[in-house]
């Protein structure tokens, strides 16, 4: 018999399929907040050190972002998937389920990461070119991309593990390793970007990305290896990795397909909104950040949401998962009594972390107070989303977040503009949140009514 190894880390995984389900996603959701604030926090800093290089380097980034934003969609369209599969094997107590869901998983990402790397290191020219940057851009543009599409799997391969670990009931350590990542990023950049430490500018700016996510790429591997073990590539062969193949891609394809598509969606508001000045674009776009940080316990709530719902949809535990989607909704709907007058108060402090002008800060202050209002029904439509997709109906999850954008949202934006000029697009945003939120929790009270009708194991 085998000794167990007193000296290996203790497993940190949690069986949600029992216990105070109120408190348990409680305190999974307060550590993960600190992740969630630590991403909001990389961007600011990270545009802050980028924008003090000059305006050519900032508007080179610019450009960047639908690429990063359409790998991180299908980054996190693999996460979800991955999450998914292994957080019902875990309701199952099926290790074998999980290791081998695991280790096919990576090798997947492994696979797409490669292809989206090459693809992108030879299209950088033409694809930004399109996109309309000048000969001066595209040499900022090269230089950044060059080094972050050599980075891509420290970009996935953590997103996914991660993933995974949280599917097993541990928010704690990826929230941590996130926070120091976004940490390390911070005191890397000025250190590897200005004149005063290596002077690599805008080289510098990808390489700390780099730099920071590898150890998140590092401290996955090894939790997944040396604390859960659930990480090895023994005893693999095809046909396991195909079935895998479809249980991860069929949660992970309407995923990126949503995530990909909503930036197209926010493109046509931001463009909508440019038409009434510059002053306003600006201000929007900022205004937009600081609606992020808001967000961030709604994204930590949901993000738990999908290990809550696969491991008891795994565990046929089927009453749990109706609670947990009531006591999710409860819990943004009663976030939002906080955040509601804690950004409405505090957005003329919040604009002046930004260097604008007096009329754009009084567009982000605008924008923010009408914003913030919409945050507890936001919160349900994206724990609806993790619910969704958690118990195999992601089609659903897709087609509620496609509704929001572009059946209410946008004809919205456009008549209510055409009325009360731009407040009147931040004003199509509230019904946006409110109507589409109503709907989903309607929607999902019928989908769970209709798939979760299985005698209920007990336990």
């Amino acid at each position: 018999m085998r000794q167990k190894d007193k000296t290996a880390p203790k497993s940190k995984r949690q069986d949600l399929t029992k216990g105070d389900l109120k408190k348990q996603i409680l305190y999974m959701t307060l550590p993960m907040i600190i992740g969630m604030l630590g991403m909001v926090i990389f961007n600011f800093v990270d545009a802050l050190y980028i924008g003090i290089l000059g305006e050519t380097e900032l508007a080179a980034i610019a450009f960047t972002f639908p690429v990063v934003m359409v790998v991180s969609a299908v980054s996190q369209g693999l996460a979800m998937g991955t999450g998914t599969v292994v957080s019902a094997y875990m309701g199952q107590k099926n290790e074998d389920g999980i290791k081998k869901t695991t280790a096919n998983a990576l090798i997947l990402s492994f696979i797409i990461v490669v292809f989206f790397s090459l693809l992108g290191s030879l299209t950088i020219k033409p694809l930004f070119t399109a996109m309309g940057a000048t000969a001066n851009e595209m040499v900022h543009i090269k230089t950044y991309m060059r080094i972050w599409y050599f980075g891509m799997p420290f970009v996935v391969f953590p997103m996914v593990g991660n993933n995974i670990i949280r599917a097993l009931g541990d928010t704690k350590v990826p929230s941590y390793v996130m926070a120091v990542a976004f940490g390390m990023n911070a005191i890397l950049d000025p250190i590897l970007i200005f004149d005063w430490g290596f002077g690599m500018g805008i080289a510098g700016a990808a390489l700390a990305t780099v730099f920071s996510r590898f150890f998140t790429f590092c401290a996955a591997v090894y939790v997944l290896t040396k604390r859960e073990h659930v990480l090895t590539f023994k005893g693999l062969n095809i046909r396991e990795f195909k079935s895998t193949c479809r249980k991860v891609l069929y949660i992970a394809v309407p995923t990126t397909v949503t995530r990909a598509v909503l930036p197209i969606g926010t493109g046509v508001i931001t463009a909508l909104v440019a038409s009434f000045g510059i002053a306003e674009v600006a201000g929007y776009g900022a205004g937009v950040k600081i609606e992020q940080l808001s967000f961030s316990v709604i994204q930590a709530l949901s993000t738990v949401m999908v290990a809550v719902t696969g491991q008891n949809f795994g565990a046929k535990q089927f009453a749990r998962i109706k609670q947990g989607f009531n006591t999710a909704s409860a819990y943004a709907l009663l976030y939002s009594l906080i955040a509601i007058p804690l950004f409405y108060f505090a957005a003329p402090l919040l604009s002046l972390l930004f260097d604008v002008s007096a009329a754009v800060r009084d567009v982000i202050v605008v924008y923010v107070r009408i914003a913030v209002f919409g945050v507890g029904f936001f919160g349900i439509l994206n724990v609806a989303s993790s619910l969704l997709n958690a118990i195999k109906k992601p089609v659903i999850a897709a087609l509620l977040f496609l509704i929001e954008m572009f059946g209410i949202y946008i004809p919205a934006a456009y008549y209510l503009s055409g009325r009360f000029g731009v407040v009147g697009v931040f004003y199509a945003l509230i019904i946006a949140y409110v109507l589409s939120g109503i709907l989903t929790y309607g929607v999902t009270k019928k989908v769970m009514n209709k798939t979760l009708r299985e005698p209920i194991a007990q336990g």
